[in-house]
Parts: C-alpha cells; sequence; structure tokens
C-alpha cells in the first residue's frame, strides 16, 4: 500500500489572488527590474481587479493594484540579491503617486495606513515551484529558503525520482542539534523525508526517525509523526496499533484537521462506514466553527458525511494514477444502465462429471496469487485445502471435481438434502451442461474488447493472471490508454461479463487498489454488477440452474462471484458472504475448487453446527481436512459425543496430524523442505491450525476429549 502520509483533502483550483500572486512573480523572474514590473502591473491588474470586484472604481483599481503589486515585490526573493527581497523606498510624499491618480503621493497611496503585506514564505512557496533547477540549486544552497519551506523543496526532487537528494536536504533539518527549532510548521517537511525514506526502502531510518519524532518538545510535530504511524499501521492491517497512534496524535493536536482525516481514513479501511459517517459530519460542525476553516477540508467532510470510502480516493486524487481517476469515471456512470439478460443454453458436457474426484492434494498444486487489497487474506479461514489458501488456489482448468469423495452416481441421492441450506446435491448426472450465452449485441463488443485489452485471464479463481501475462497498466504493453478510451466509446461493456471479469483482473494487478477506498470506489461496483446480471438470468427450460465450471463459458460468471465472496469477507458482511458461497456451491456444486472448505468453516464461526453437518454429508469421504475435521467439530459441539468419537477415528485415518497440532499450545510452522500441499503433510496441520485452532479451543473441554481421544 502506498500513501503519502495521512489522508489530504482534494485540490481545489488556484484562488484569483494565488493567480494574481503566480503572475507577478513570473513577471518579476523575467527581468528582476521593479520600475518594468510595476508598469506591467498597473496595466495587467486593473482589470483583474474589476472582474473580482465589479463595483470598483478605476481610480481604486489604480490605486489597489500599485498597492499590491508593491507589496509582492517586497515580499519576493530576487535571485539577483542573493535570493533575499529588495524593497522599495517610498516616493517623496510631494511626488506624484505611482499608482497613475494624479495625485501626490502624501495624498493618496502614501496615506493609506495598514498596507497590505505579502507573507515572504507565501513567495517562497512559489518561488521554490517555478525556479529553474539551476537557481533552485541555487536557492537551496543560499541558506535563505525558510526551514519549514525546506519540505517543498525536497518534494519537488522526490517528483523527479530523486529521493536521495530530498533526504540529504531534509535530515540536517530533523539532526538532534537541528530540531529542537523546529516547530508544526515542519509537519510537512516531516511527511516528505517519511515519503523519501520510502523510496528508497529505507523502512527502519524511517521508524528510528518517527519514534525520535514523537518525543519532540513541539507538540505539532509530536502529532505530525504519530499521525504517520498511524498510516504505516493502516497500511500494515495492524488496526490495534493504529487506533492506538491516532489517539495520541488526537491527544497532541486535538484540533488539527489532519486528525480529523485521519479518523476518516482509519474507520474507512475498517468498513467502519456508518461511524466514519458520523464523524465526518462531527469533524465538519467542529472545524466549521474555526476562524480559519479550510473550505477543501470542510468540502471532504462533507463528502464522506455520504460515502466515506469514495470521499478519500477523491482526496488522493493527485496521488492516485490518473488512469484510476478515469476509469472511476466510466464506472459511476455505467453501472447504472439497465442490466442485461443473459440466458441458458444446453449443450454437451465436454466429458463426463467423474464419479471419483482429484483429492485435495490434487486440487492444490498451483501457487498462490500474489499479495492483493483484496486477497490479502480475505478469506482467512482457509487452509491448504481450501480454495483461497496460500496453495489451494487451484486451477481447475479440467474437467472434474474437487475431492468430493468416491461414492459412485448410483450410491449418491437426487435429492436436496435438508439443512444444507437449500444447495442441491454436488453431482447431478446428466449428458447436457448449461452454459451463460450473452446478448448477441455484446459478442461482437467483445471481440473487439479483447483486440485493445492486453491482459489475459487468471487461471481458475485466481485474483490475477500468470506472472508472465502481459500487463494491463505498462507501457510497454500499450498502457491503459487503449482500453480505456474503448470503454468510453462504449458504455455498453459495463453489459459483459467478460468485460467486467478483466477490469476486475486488471485492477488486482494495479498498486493503488491495496487502498480500500480504491476497491470500494472500483472494484465493488463492479462485482455488484456482475452479481445482478447473474441474478436475473433465467432458468433453463425449467431445469435447475447450474454453471459447471467446466464449460469455459461458465468461468468468467463463476469467477466474478467468487471475488464478490472476498469482497464481502474483507468488508465483514458474515451472513452475505455465506449466502454468496451457497450460490456458488449450488451453481457449481462439483466445487472444482474446494470452496465448501470456506464454507464449513463459516457455518462453525457462526456456530449453524445442523448447516456444518449437511455440508459434510453432501460429500462423503471428503479429504479436505476443512470438512473432515469440521464435522468432527460440529458432532461434539451438538453433544453427539459417540458419533464424533466414530467421525475422529475416519478423520485420523485420513488425516492423523491434525490433532496433535490442534491440542499442543505453540507448533512452530514446518520447514520450508516440509512445507509439501498434501492432505497428511505437516504444512496442512499447520495451516489448519492457525485458521481454526480458535474455534476449538472456544468449546470447553473439546481439546482436552481431542487429546484423549486420539491418543
Amino acid at each position: 500500500m502506498v500513501t503519502s502520509g495521512p489522508a489530504q483533502p482534494p485540490p481545489t483550483e488556484e484562488s484569483p489572488f494565488e493567480e494574481i500572486l503566480l503572475l507577478c512573480l513570473q513577471r518579476i523572474l523575467a527581468d528582476e527590474q521593479p520600475l518594468p514590473f510595476l508598469r506591467w502591473a498597473q496595466k495587467q491588474l486593473v482589470p483583474r481587479l474589476q472582474r473580482e470586484e465589479p463595483d470598483l472604481e478605476e481610480v481604486e483599481a489604480q490605486r489597489l493594484a500599485f498597492l499590491l503589486a508593491r507589496a509582492i515585490w517586497d515580499a519576493t526573493p530576487l535571485p539577483s540579491g542573493g535570493f533575499r527581497p529588495q524593497p522599495l523606498n517610498n516616493p517623496h510624499p510631494a511626488l506624484s503617486c505611482p499608482c497613475g491618480s494624479g495625485l501626490a503621493y502624501g495624498q493618496c497611496c502614501g496615506a493609506i495606513q495598514n498596507l497590505p503585506v505579502i507573507p515572504q514564505e507565501l513567495m517562497w512557496e512559489l518561488l521554490l515551484a517555478e525556479l529553474p533547477e539551476p537557481l533552485f540549486r541555487q536557492a537551496l544552497a543560499s541558506g535563505e529558503v525558510p526551514g519549514p519551506l525546506l519540505g517543498l523543496a525536497a518534494e519537488r526532487w522526490l517528483m523527479v525520482d530523486r529521493p536521495g537528494l530530498a533526504i540529504a536536504l531534509l535530515e540536517p533539518l530533523f539532526s538532534p542539534e537541528a530540531a529542537t527549532q523546529m516547530d508544526e510548521r515542519g509537519d510537512h517537511a516531516l511527511n516528505v523525508l517519511c515519503d523519501a525514506y520510502d523510496r528508497r526502502d529505507h523502512g527502519k531510518k524511517k521508524r528510528q526517525f518517527l519514534d525520535r519524532m514523537r518525543q519532540h518538545p513541539c507538540r505539532g510535530l509530536r502529532a505530525a509523526a504519530w499521525r504517520r504511524l498511524c498510516t504505516i499501521h493502516i497500511d500494515e492491517g495492524a488496526f490495534i496499533e493504529a487506533q492506538l497512534a491516532y489517539t495520541q496524535a488526537q491527544r497532541e493536536a486535538p484540533d488539527n484537521p489532519g486528525t480529523a482525516l485521519l479518523e476518516i481514513a482509519l474507520l474507512a479501511t475498517q468498513h467502519e462506514d456508518d461511524l466514519a459517517r458520523d464523524r465526518a459530519l462531527f469533524w465538519r460542525h467542529k472545524l466549521r466553527r474555526g476562524e480559519e476553516a479550510d473550505i477543501a477540508i470542510l468540502d471532504f467532510l462533507a463528502q464522506a458525511g455520504t460515502d466515506p470510502q469514495d470521499a478519500l480516493m477523491t482526496s488522493q486524487a493527485d496521488i492516485l494514477d490518473p488512469c484510476l481517476m478515469d476509469l472511476r469515471d466510466w464506472v459511476q456512470a455505467s453501472i447504472r444502465r439497465p442490466l442485461p439478460t443473459y440466458i441458458l443454453v444446453l449443450a454437451p458436457i465436454p466429458s463426463p462429471c467423474p464419479t471419483s474426484a482429484p483429492t485435495a492434494a490434487e486440487v492444490s498444486t498451483t501457487a498462490a496469487p500474489a499479495k492483493m487489497g483484496i486477497g490479502d487474506g480475505a478469506s482467512a479461514l482457509s487452509n491448504p485445502g481450501s480454495a483461497t489458501n496460500a496453495g489451494g488456489m487451484a486451477t481447475g482448468e479440467s474437467s472434474g471435481g474437487a475431492a468430493m469423495g468416491k461414492t459412485s452416481a448410483s450410491e449418491q441421492p437426487q435429492y436436496p438434502i435438508q439443512g444444507a441450506a437449500g444447495l442441491p446435491h454436488p453431482a447431478p448426472v446428466s449428458d447436457w451442461s448449461q452454459c451463460l450465452e450473452p446478448p448477441g449485441a455484446l459478442v461482437a463488443l467483445e471481440r473487439d474488447w479483447h483486440r485493445v485489452y492486453p491482459g489475459t485471464k487468471p487461471l481458475g479463481l485466481q485474483l490475477v493472471p500468470p506472472p508472465a501475462s502481459p500487463h494491463p497498466w505498462e507501457p510497454d504493453e500499450g498502457g491503459a490508454e487503449d482500453w480505456l478510451d474503448f470503454l468510453n466509446d462504449h458504455p455498453e461493456a459495463a453489459d459483459s461479463l467478460d468485460i467486467l471479469d478483466d477490469l476486475v483482473t486488471a485492477l488486482y494487478v494495479h498498486p493503488d487498489t491495496a487502498l480500500s477506498w480504491v476497491r470500494h470506489t472500483l472494484v465493488t461496483p463492479l462485482l455488484t454488477r456482475a452479481q445482478a446480471i447473474l441474478g436475473q438470468v433465467p432458468p433453463a427450460d425449467g431445469r435447475t440452474t447450474t454453471l459447471p465450471w467446466d464449460a469455459a463459458e461458465n468461468r468468467t460468471a463463476l469467477r466474478l462471484l467468487f471475488r464478490h465472496y472476498l469482497s464481502q469477507v474483507e468488508s465483514g458482511t458474515e451472513a452475505v458472504a455465506i449466502a454468496s458461497l451457497e450460490t456458488l456451491l449450488s451453481l457449481n456444486p462439483w466445487d472444482h475448487h474446494g470452496l465448501r472448505a470456506d464454507l464449513m468453516n463459516h457455518y462453525l464461526r457462526q456456530g449453524d453446527d445442523a448447516a456444518a453437518l449437511a455440508l459434510a454429508r453432501r460429500y462423503p469421504e471428503d479429504r479436505l481436512v476443512d470438512l473432515v475435521y469440521g464435522e468432527v467439530l460440529a458432532l461434539y459441539r451438538g453433544g453427539a459425543a459417540q458419533q464424533a468419537r466414530q467421525a475422529l477415528r475416519r478423520a485420523q485415518g485420513q488425516l492423523p496430524l491434525i490433532p496433535r497440532y490442534l491440542t499442543q499450545k505453540r507448533v512452530a510452522r514446518p520447514s520450508a523442505r516440509e512445507r509439501t500441499p498434501t492432505p497428511t503433510s505437516a504444512e496442512t496441520a499447520w495451516f489448519y491450525r492457525e485458521s481454526m485452532r480458535d474455534v476449538w479451543s472456544a468449546v470447553p473441554g473439546l481439546l482436552d476429549w481431542l487429546k484423549r481421544q486420539a491418543g
């Protein structure tokens, strides 16, 4: 996850006053001559001032233009003067006023009290952005740049990917000898130095720096250090530590707007959107009472009061990939389209559905997907036998089921098992397969799409394509511009499950989707639309709808539904996630990817032992550890001790290491040499312990019983 310090309010357009300052600075730098500049200002500023203040009379506009231009000149550090301002002397009172009013200076501008004063630091801010590099280096070498503004200079180095120069510029500012002279104005420089450390992968050095700044005598800088530490913990998913750091930041600077933005980010990252909305409105009310309330921050908080996730994405628009912002605009417009109508057609199955399916070892041979936003342990209940574990993201590209057991078709009941949430039996027998068919108009559209989109499909239910696949965002692969242009020209692309699947895959491989608000704003709407499209597919000839993975036409839909399930797990909507898994098993009861393992663990965590037992009976002689030992847990917890002992004996015969790993208080992960993803391996036992021991240990006496029974 790459964040540039705490979330920032969205950038605002330059005010008319800022435009005037910038124009004047550019004119001053052209020749650094005061009289030509003042004459230029009279011609250029008067009409601008009158546009802003239509009631301003000509004489008043001339006077104001002169006074403003002189104040700007007096505050501007001049390169020819060693980057020090060269203020103008006042004209003699009897001389004609330079503003052009025709009055004597003493009776015109010289008689005005409280003349406008432009802070030198304000002009330095503009100057550091405008100077060409040779003069920029001279300015830094002059020693005249105000210390707090060195952060702006260092930020310029970062923009041209020179973090080493940024570090060299800022480290002396925060040295133990000099740091005590810094005040809260060094907040920005502190964050820029942390950004520079990030660019150089100096994580340890950054932590040491922040630990030192937490002890700084200035409360404002202590608060800045705590805020930065909070963002680090958020990035790491360490939300307890993040909350502690936020509390310290709030204690040090309770009225700092950055504290408000940080709290919204902390809550939104944990999907506490309702609380984030309430806190945004609270902060907006509080900050609005201040004398110098920042309009941009107030606007951000107003937006966060409605949709905190979208507000956070907008707040980082200046540091996010512009292509993502373009895609957001397309998503927001296109998902409002009416839903298209897909139909189910019958086609011969590619090969007979086997009655004896591959074992868990056979479906657990695919390497783990790259660590992505929604894949970051989203299914924390998984283990090496399930679909979302480190080794269980099976491709399922061949026909056949996944570890359904070895019962023959004639021995399998052809009716739903009661108590299994209405899911059908895992292996309906037929010579025909139901296949999804898109509306005719989408066929040509999808063909054109694949001519411009460089990405490839993932294997099975994996989140990302194989490592050697073309990258849809890389310039070397044509970049995203071509396919983004295609989307903008074809809003109907949002009707295609095939294209929606590609877009979600592209987002998974983009580093910015590590941010939860980017996923919420881009990934979630696409997945929700895909689910809605599938939800209105009519049955084929009155048959029970199934979408077997064996049919290539169905894989995109099943993958989208699986990704939607992961999104729901990440957002903490357990009941909805369970319903999505049940739907997936209903549509593809052969379960080529071991999703029943996740479903079993969800049932057990929810305390739904009846559903867990019904699921286990649907897959007799299954060798997935979650189902085999999940049945034991559900029987014991339901008071069926005799049946639990019998189930345990069967489980031990298949997976003998599990009881030892569950009953020991501490177990080290097997060495790399022992990490084989087979049902009987120590690696499988260790993963199951990591994911489910807390559920076993929560049942009084269960682990002692397991230890005695296992011998």
